[in-house]
């Protein structure tokens, strides 16, 4: 069957993926059995679902990376506010 190569990225990164691969380990560092992973059965659709899955995780990964840089400036906002309160430049009515 054949895989698209999207689709292949998103499998290798799911959680069971990563088990399997892990399962043996070299000396410094966990290495794949091959064998072992060639025998695993993974889920391999059909080429028009294959499709509708990397574009639905493709939009999710999307919408992750807007929101970590909006989260990240919101930080960078945080810091400033909180810099210029320390400073007494900005002073809070309580």
């Amino acid at each position: 069957m054949k895989c698209l190569n999207n689709y292949l990225y998103y499998l290798i990164q799911q959680n069971s993926f990563s088990q399997i691969v892990n399962m043996t380990s070299g000396t410094k560092m966990p290495r794949a059995d091959w064998e072992l992973v060639s025998e695993y059965p993974f889920p391999i659709p059909a080429i028009d679902e294959q499709k509708k899955i990397e574009s639905f995780l493709s939009n999710l990964s999307n919408e992750i990376r807007f929101l970590e840089k909006r989260l990240e400036s919101w930080r960078i906002q945080k810091k400033g506010l909180m810099q210029r309160l320390l400073t007494g430049k900005v002073r809070v009515k309580v």
